[in-house]
C-alpha cells in the first residue's frame, strides 16, 4: 500500500517549528529570526535564492545539539535562558558550525559554497571572498538575533531596539547596502514583531515553500528533526533511527524498496510529540504516577496533531497507531487488528523491539535474542502482528547494526559518507557508544 503525497519544505519547516517547547524553545527561536532577518536582507537585496538562505539560517546552528551529553540527564540548552550565551559557553572550540556543514551536505540538497555560508558564518571572510555578502548577511542575523533574545516583554522592545539599530550601524566589516536593508527592516514596525517571534510567516515569504522535494530529500530533513529529539536526553537518542532503519527494513522486505522509505520516515517522526513531554517523566527512574501516564500517552495524540499540522496527514495516521495493539489492549484509540493496516503494524512492532534493546531510565537494555523473544510472546498474547515478528526476526539476523543500539550507528546514519570527517571533529567531546 502506497500513500500518495507531496513533500513540501512547507512541511518540514512545520515539523522544525513543532520543536520549540520545553529546552528548545529559545534554540528554535532564534533559528527562526536568523532564517528571516537573513532572508528578508537577500531578498530585498534583489538576490533570487533568498528561500535557501531561510533554510541555511533556520540549520545554521544545528551542530551544536550535537555535544556529548554523557551520562547526565539535563539538556546543555536547559543551563541558561540565552541560547546563545550556551553555545558560546559549551562552544569553545567553535565546531558546530563544521558539524552544521557536514549534517547539511549529507542532504545534498544544498550546493558547496551554500554550505560554505553556514561553515564561515562566525568568521569574517572579507569583501573579496566569494561567499560574500551571503555569509555576512547570515552572521549579521545571528548577531541581530542573539541580541533580540533579550525582548521579553513589550516594554523590552523600547530599550532593546535602539541598542540594535546602533549595533547595527555601527558594525565592522558590513557592506553599507547590507547595513541600510537591516536597519530598513527592523525599523518597520509593520514588521519587526513577526520576524522576532517563532512563526514562519509564510505570507512574507511566499511561493518558495510550496516547491515538492522527492522522499529521500525529505528523508534526510527528516533526520534533522529525530536528531533535534534524540538529542534531548541520553535514553531517547537511539530510538528513533533505530526505529526507522528496523521499520525500512522490515517494510522492504514485505513489501518494496517505496514501502521501506515511507516506514524509515515514519520511524524519524513517529515520536515527535514527546517534544511536549518533560524530561522529569522520560527520566524517571520509577514507576510513573495515573497523572504522569497521561502525560506520557499524550505524546502519540501531540505526534499526530503535529504531522496534521505539518500536512503529512498519511504519516499521522501511521504514526498515531505505533502504542495500538491487536487485541484493542493499546492506545490512544484501542483499535483492534482489522482497524489497521499493515504499516501500523510495522512500526508496532519495530517500535517495542527497538525500545527492548534501548537502555531506559528505570531498566537496562536487554540482547537482541531476548528482546525477539518478548515480541513473540506479544504475538503469542494477540498483541502484535505475526508475519511482522517473522519479518523482523529475519531482518536483525542478518543486519548487526539492528541487533544493537549504538549511537554510532546513528551518527553513521546521519552523517553517510561524511561520518569520519564529523567524528573526527568531534573525537575529544563525542560520546558513540
Amino acid at each position: 500500500m502506497i500513500f500518495k503525497t507531496k513533500f513540501t519544505l512547507k512541511s518540514f519547516v512545520q515539523l522544525f517549528k513543532s520543536l520549540g517547547q520545553n529546552e528548545y524553545r529559545d534554540f528554535i527561536l532564534h533559528s527562526f529570526q536568523v532564517a528571516k532577518i537573513s532572508s528578508l536582507i537577500t531578498k530585498r537585496l534583489g538576490f533570487t535564492n533568498w528561500g535557501r538562505i531561510y533554510l541555511l539560517g533556520l540549520l545554521h546552528d544545528i551542530g551544536f545539539l550535537l555535544r556529548d551529553l554523557k551520562d547526565t540527564t539535563r539538556h546543555i540548552l536547559m543551563e541558561s535562558a540565552d541560547t546563545e550565551r550556551t553555545i558560546e559557553r559549551y562552544d569553545l572550540k567553535n565546531i558546530h558550525p563544521a558539524i552544521s556543514y557536514l549534517l547539511l551536505k549529507n542532504t545534498e540538497f544544498f550546493g558547496e559554497e551554500e554550505l560554505g555560508i553556514v561553515l564561515y558564518h562566525h568568521e569574517d571572510l572579507g569583501d573579496s571572498a566569494t561567499l560574500e555578502p551571503f555569509a555576512t548577511i547570515l552572521r549579521l542575523a545571528d548577531t541581530i538575533s542573539r541580541n533580540l533574545t533579550r525582548i521579553r516583554r513589550f516594554d523590552d522592545y523600547a530599550i532593546v531596539l535602539p541598542e540594535v539599530w546602533r549595533k547595527v550601524k555601527n558594525s565592522k566589516d558590513v557592506p553599507k547596502s547590507v547595513k541600510n536593508i537591516a536597519l530598513e527592516i527592523l525599523e518597520d514596525y509593520t514588521l519587526v514583531e513577526q520576524l522576532l517571534d517563532d512563526n514562519p510567516h509564510f505570507e512574507i515569504f511566499s511561493g518558495f515553500f510550496d516547491q515538492a522535494v522527492d522522499i529521500d530529500t525529505f528523508i534526510e530533513f527528516a533526520k534533522i528533526i529525530s536528531l533535534i529529539l534524540g538529542t534531548r536526553s541520553i535514553f531517547t537518542r537511539n530510538h528513533l533511527s533505530l526505529v526507522a532503519r528496523t521499520s525500512e527494513a522490515i517494510a522492504r522486505s514485505m513489501l518494496g524498496t517505496l514501502d521501506g522509505k515511507i516506514m524509515k520516515l515514519a520511524g524519524f517522526v513517529h515520536d515527535v510529540g514527546k517534544i511536549k513531554t518533560p524530561l522529569s517523566i522520560l527520566h524517571k527512574k520509577g514507576k510513573l504516577t495515573n497523572e504522569e501516564w497521561i502525560l506520557m500517552r499524550k505524546h502519540v495524540v501531540d505526534t499526530c496533531h503535529i504531522l496534521q499540522e505539518a500536512d503529512l496527514k498519511f504519516l499521522a495516521v501511521i504514526c498515531s497507531a505505533h502504542h495500538e495493539r491487536l487485541d484493542g489492549s493499546g492506545y490512544p484509540l484501542g483499535l483492534i487488528g482489522d482497524e489497521m493496516f499493515i504499516y501500523q503494524k510495522i512500526l508496532q512492532v519495530a517500535d517495542v523491539y527497538s525500545a527492548l534493546i534501548e537502555r531506559r531510565p528505570y531498566r537496562s537494555a536487554v540482547s537482541y535474542r531476548e528482546a525477539l523473544d518478548i515480541v513473540k510472546r506479544e504475538v503469542e498474547n494477540g498483541k502484535l502482528d505475526e508475519k511482522v515478528f517473522i519479518e523482523l526476526k529475519n531482518v536483525v539476523l542478518s543486519d548487526p547494526t539492528l541487533m544493537r543500539a549504538r549511537y554510532s550507528d546513528v551518527l553513521r546514519d546521519f552523517f553517510g559518507d561524511h561520518y569520519r570527517e564529523m567524528a573526527e571533529i568531534l573525537k575529544d567531546i563525542l560520546w558513540s557508544r
